[in-house]
C-alpha cells in the first residue's frame, strides 16, 4: 500500500492497482475547512483515477459524517461520475446508518457505479479480487 495524498480529513492510498480513498468525520473543521478539504481531495483523487494503471475506486465513507449534505452529495456524485467515464470499478463503502447508506446507494445508482454500496472495507476489496 502507497500512500498518495493525506490531508485533514482524508487519506488517499493505493493498493496495487485499487485507489482507496478514506474520509472520516472531523467536528472541528469548520464548514469552509471541509469544503476546501473536499476541493482538494477531488483534485487529488482525480488525478490518482487518471493513472493508467488503475483500475478501481473504492471509497471509504465508513468513518464519516452519517448523513452527508446536498454539497457533498454533489461533490461524491462528481468523483464517482468521472471515474465511471475512465471505466474505473468503483464501491462505496457506507457508513452505519440506514439513512446514509440509501443517500449512498442512490448516488451510486445514479452514476452509474457497478459495484454500488458495501457494508465494510473488506468486502469492498474482496469484490474487486481479479
Amino acid at each position: 500500500m502507497t500512500t498518495l495524498h493525506e490531508a485533514g480529513n482524508y487519506r488517499l492510498t493505493l493498493e496495487e492497482d485499487v485507489v482507496v480513498a478514506t474520509v472520516w468525520r472531523r467536528e472541528d473543521l469548520s464548514s469552509a475547512e471541509g469544503a476546501d478539504l473536499a476541493e482538494q481531495m477531488t483534485r487529488a483523487l482525480d488525478a490518482a483515477v487518471a493513472r493508467a494503471t488503475v483500475r478501481a475506486l473504492v471509497l471509504d465513507l465508513s468513518a464519516a459524517p452519517p448523513v452527508m449534505g446536498p454539497r457533498t452529495l454533489v461533490t461524491i456524485g462528481g468523483i464517482v461520475e468521472r471515474a465511471v467515464g475512465l471505466r474505473r470499478k468503483v464501491r462505496i463503502v457506507a457508513g452505519p446508518t440506514a439513512t446514509g447508506r440509501l443517500q449512498l446507494e442512490r448516488l451510486a445508482k445514479s452514476h452509474g457505479a457497478d459495484g454500488g454500496v458495501v457494508k465494510t472495507i473488506d468486502e469492498a476489496r474482496a469484490s474487486l479480487a481479479p
